[in-house]
């Protein structure tokens, strides 16, 4: 966490490291989600940095390595299909 928009609380202090399910919230969730990099108002699945929602985010611990929890969510679709197979 590198700031806090508007409305945020103090639940992820600067300096924490979080990650999130690939989505932006359209007004909060009231306007549905836009898949991150699938939408053109949810541009940046490629960058270094991207604002996400306090609420779908998720404090990730010291001992886990960045590339790591930047693959959570393409292991959680991967482990879906596997499970459907």
């Amino acid at each position: 966490v590198i700031g806090h928009g508007p409305g945020c609380s103090d639940q992820f202090p600067v300096g924490t490291r979080v990650t999130s399910i690939p989505i932006r919230l359209v007004d909060g969730g009231a306007g549905g989600a836009r898949i991150i990099g699938q939408h053109p108002d949810a541009q940046g699945s490629f960058g270094e940095l991207v604002v996400v929602a306090e609420v779908i985010a998720r404090p990730v611990s010291a001992d886990v390595h960045c590339d790591a929890a930047a693959l959570v969510d393409a292991f959680a679709v991967g482990e879906f299909y596997v499970r459907s197979a």
